[in-house]
């Protein structure tokens, strides 16, 4: 695959990217939990099926002897559709070190993977609707709400005694087009 890139921009050098491996698996798995509002399982942990075309990246504290902080994943679609979508799995950061540009970075990563390495033309997301964070920062970095094409969100949206049933929906989809990004080298803060 294409390198990871050395250093998260900013910060002296502080925080570092590079690529997972086996054992971030529980580091990862409580980082996905928390971020979930849920009890970490083995499950959280779990990386992809094998047949799954996926990377994922961690990002590491050097002040804190390269503790794990941060991660995210990024999964590449069947590739007989086209326009070639990517679907970014799950983006987080521990708590006390967001506000840092450090999930801006990741997105940004999984944004140049997508489009240099699965050579996607969208990225796509789903985030929970009462995740305000990340909805916030996903509208920042450029994604744009979609409206659901379902049947079922079709009878969501135009039966009312559904709707009252149900509620609105839980999870809302983000998608961007991510083109002719800036090389990976060049992202800047």
């Amino acid at each position: 695959g294409m390198p990871v890139p050395a250093r998260v921009p900013g910060h002296g050098g502080r925080y570092r990217f590079r690529e997972y491996e086996p054992v971030d698996r529980k580091v990862l798995g409580i980082l996905r939990a928390v971020a979930h509002d849920e009890h970490p399982t083995e499950a959280w942990g779990k990386p992809p099926h094998q047949s799954i075309v996926h990377r994922t990246v961690v990002v590491t504290d050097e002040l804190e002897r390269g503790r794990v902080i941060g991660a995210a994943r990024v999964i590449s679609q069947d590739d007989t559709d086209f326009p070639r979508v990517a679907h970014l799995q799950f983006v987080c950061v521990e708590e006390d070190k967001r506000g840092n540009g450090l999930g801006s970075a990741l997105v940004r990563w999984t944004e140049t993977v997508s489009d240099e390495q699965f050579r996607a033309s969208l990225l796509e997301l789903e985030v929970d609707r009462k995740n305000t964070r990340a909805i916030a920062l996903y509208e920042k970095l450029g994604y744009q709400q979609q409206q659901e094409t379902s049947a079922a969100s079709k009878a969501w949206s135009e039966n009312p005694v559904i709707r009252r049933m149900l509620g609105p929906p839980r999870v809302l989809r983000f998608v961007k087009e991510i083109t002719r990004l800036a090389p990976l080298g060049e992202v800047t803060n």
